[in-house]
Formats: structure tokens, C-alpha cells, sequence
């Protein structure tokens, strides 16, 4: 095929393009996050579950959509998450390999049961101008994945199951309508086991002619592998995910001088803010904000990207701020673009003791310094008890004077 764009790249059926993306030492003690274990209702969905959930990478580039000249390594990440009024849900999140935290495709598919036999369900999320992601990196913390509901979403596509021992593969039963890159229907399909995964979108135009996707009998093949995106579990609730490690020294304590762009969600998926939007980085000493930032940032230097889970009690609680409700929970993405610690206190002028030379910077070690301001102390001890004794032995030759002269004036005094 002369055209190809990255498409669904995990499941969902809908092409995307790249040009459609849009958001450890913080603690030593702190304890990464655990994935919650899904509750299936069928051993089958059990199965397929643990076929596809984890970190995945495309085993070789794939072109990209915006440009068809040019290719990238995808990645794909699945994990179960809880929607309401649906079961047997799982959270899929694709992007490019050194874009991680800036996703292109977020979708949520479904295993169910249709006239006795599996199926896999593709939904999209429902979303108007301007509204942005809540969910971006949940797949690393399932667990603070927020209450959506079924209403949430729309329906895409529908693939029929196959399981067959420790392999299944799945595949639309028809072409979909689609209006991606000149086609006007697609077609799916994907081989699942517990170490490859291979997908194939197609599109064709009005004629049938193939416009997209790979080649018939042709795949885009995945391989599991470890991403290095970290989750972590903070104080009072709080979720940390890394992106990029903790950045480089300093690392921020608190009343450090910090530089960080940013963008924050609710729950809804409602963007509130964002200071890439003005172009201008927020400047604050850390410690000054709500307690999900000032917990929230503490290990990490310049060049960290985390995205922040805070819960209502650590952001504004029961107070209504502006856009964001009271009791909401919050969700960030933080970009720290400059430490700065502030200068240490100057330390006072040592006491100064008589007879000792003036202090001056000399290659003398802390410990001879001491013992030659103590030797010098010693020694003015030694003169100002010289001088006491003197003192005191003159004191009693006047007395012995006194009393001499007094005996004599009683020998010489005349009888009476």
C-alpha cells in the first residue's frame, strides 16, 4: 500500500493519526502501585485478560500518520479498569515510544458474550471542544481510574473471538464505516497470545480498493516489554507517575524556588488550567500550594515529567475554586523546568579571645584550628591565674606588714 497511517494499534478498530496527539525517589518508603486483580465474569474473558494486559511495543517502526515518509516506534499499554454499568472492561492507551505521556489513542474495550460466543466491543470516549484527558498514564495506576460511566462512551467497533488453546484471534464480521485517509470503510482483525500481538487495520475507498493499512496477509506485530513509567503511591492518597526518572539534581525540597509548565483535569476529563496555554511556566516556592503539589513534588529535579492523582482532600477539599467543584478530585501533569535552592544562612563570626591571631583563611584543618583557639585559651587561663596568685601573695605580705607594725607599737608603748 502506498499510504499507511497508525491505526487502532490495539484493539480499537478507529485510525489515528501522530498529528492527533494531546498529559524513584520521591519518597524512598513509598510503595509502588499495585494493579487491583480484575474481576471477570467469564474464564474465558479471564484468558483473553491476561493475554492482553500490560506494556507492549511495536516490533519494528510504523509509518506515521501525519507523514507516511517517516516512522516511529508505538506503543500500546492495556489494564483493567471499572466502569459503571459495564463489566469485563479494559483501559487502552497507544502512543508514540518517545512520547509516552502524550497519548494519541485512549479507548476502553470490552469482552461480552453474543449468542454464545466472545466478542470484543471498541468504545471511544465522549468529548466536546476543549475538554482534554483524565485518564492519561492510568493504565500504570488502574486503581485511581476515574468513575466513568457507560453513558461516557460511544460504541466503534465489534470483533468476533476465536479462542483457540493459548492463542485467540479476533476480527470484524464486516466493514465499518470510516472517513479516515480517503477510505469510507475498515475492516480489523488481531492475533493475541501471551508474547505477540499482531494487529491489521484496512481501509478501503468507494471502489474497494485498498487506500491503508498493511498488505493482506501482513501484520503489525507486537512484542511485551517494559516501558519504565513508574507508579507510585505518596501520602494521604496522592499518585505520583514518572515519565522521565526523577530529573537531575537539584532535587526539589521544600522552600525551593520552582519552575514547572503544567496542565490540570477533573475527573470528567474537563481541562481547569494550563500553563502551556499562557506560554508561561508557574513560578512558586514549593510548599506554598495545595498539599497534593507540595507533597506531590518532593525527590525530583529539572526535566522530570510526572502526572499527579490528587485526592479532593489534598487539593481544595470542600471549597469550590473557580471551574473546579467542591470534593474534586484532581489530575496533573507536571513539567519541572528549574530548581533553584536557596543560598545557606551565613554562618556567625567565631568569638574572638585575647591573645589569639585574627581569623584569616589559612589551609589549616577544622580540627588544628580548634586545638590552637583551645591552646591559646589555656594559656590566657594560665596568665590570668599567674596573676591571681601575685595578687594574692602581695595581699598577705601587706597583711603580714600590718601586723608586725602593730606588735611593735605595742612594745614600744610607755607603761602606765
Amino acid at each position: 500500500m502506498t499510504k499507511s497511517i497508525l491505526t487502532l494499534v490495539a484493539v480499537c478498530g478507529l485510525s489515528s493519526s501522530l498529528a492527533l496527539a494531546h498529559i524513584d525517589e520521591p519518597k524512598a518508603a513509598a510503595p509502588a502501585v499495585a494493579a487491583a486483580a480484575p474481576a471477570w465474569t467469564n474464564p474465558e474473558f479471564a484468558k483473553l485478560g491476561a493475554m492482553l494486559i500490560g506494556s507492549w511495543k511495536s516490533s519494528a517502526p510504523v509509518a506515521q500518520g501525519d507523514d507516511a515518509s517517516k516512522s516511529t516506534d508505538v506503543v500500546v499499554h492495556f489494564a483493567p479498569v471499572v466502569i459503571e454499568g459495564m463489566s469485563d472492561t479494559i483501559y487502552m492507551e497507544s502512543a508514540r515510544a518517545d512520547k509516552l505521556n502524550t497519548p494519541y489513542r485512549e479507548a476502553v474495550i470490552q469482552f461480552y458474550k453474543s449468542k454464545g460466543a466472545t466478542h470484543i466491543r471498541t468504545f471511544e470516549f465522549r468529548r466536546i471542544p476543549g475538554v482534554g484527558s483524565s485518564v492519561t498514564g492510568l493504565w500504570a495506576a488502574p486503581d485511581a481510574f476515574p468513575k466513568f460511566k457507560s453513558s461516557d462512551l460511544i460504541g466503534t467497533l465489534n470483533l468476533a473471538v476465536t479462542l483457540s488453546g493459548e492463542t485467540a484471534t479476533a476480527k470484524t464480521p464486516t466493514a465499518y464505516p470510516t472517513g479516515l485517509g480517503g477510505a469510507i470503510e475498515m475492516t480489523s482483525e488481531m492475533n493475541i497470545s501471551a508474547s505477540k500481538l499482531d494487529i491489521a487495520d484496512r481501509g478501503f475507498d468507494a471502489s474497494g480498493k485498498q487506500v491503508w493499512g498493511p498488505a493482506a496477509g501482513a501484520w503489525t506485530s507486537f512484542s511485551r516489554f517494559d516501558s519504565g513509567v513508574k507508579a507510585t503511591r505518596l501520602a494521604n492518597g496522592i499518585i505520583a507517575i514518572d515519565y522521565t526518572g526523577t530529573g537531575t539534581e537539584p532535587f526539589i525540597q521544600a522552600s525551593d524556588r520552582v519552575a514547572a509548565h503544567y496542565e490540570g483535569w477533573l475527573a470528567s476529563g474537563y481541562k481547569f488550567d494550563s500553563s502551556r496555554d499562557r506560554a508561561q511556566p508557574l513560578n512558586f516556592l514549593q510548599g506554598s500550594l495545595i498539599p497534593g503539589w507540595n507533597d506531590g513534588l518532593i525527590g525530583i529535579g529539572k526535566g522530570a515529567i510526572r502526572r499527579l492523582v490528587v485526592p479532593a482532600a489534598q487539593a481544595y477539599g470542600d471549597r469550590a475554586r473557580g471551574m473546579i467543584p467542591a470534593n474534586a478530585d484532581l489530575f496533573f501533569e507536571i513539567e519541572i523546568m528549574n530548581v533553584e535552592r536557596p543560598a545557606p544562612a551565613a554562618q556567625p563570626a567565631p568569638a574572638k579571645i585575647d591573645g589569639a591571631a585574627p581569623a584569616k583563611a589559612d589551609p589549616k584543618t577544622e580540627a588544628q584550628i580548634v586545638e590552637e583557639i583551645k591552646r591559646k585559651a589555656a594559656e590566657q587561663a594560665n596568665k590570668n591565674i599567674a596573676a591571681d596568685e601575685a595578687a594574692k601573695k602581695a595581699e598577705e605580705v601587706k597583711k603580714a606588714a600590718e601586723e608586725a607594725a602593730k606588735k611593735a607599737a605595742e612594745a614600744i608603748k610607755p607603761a602606765k
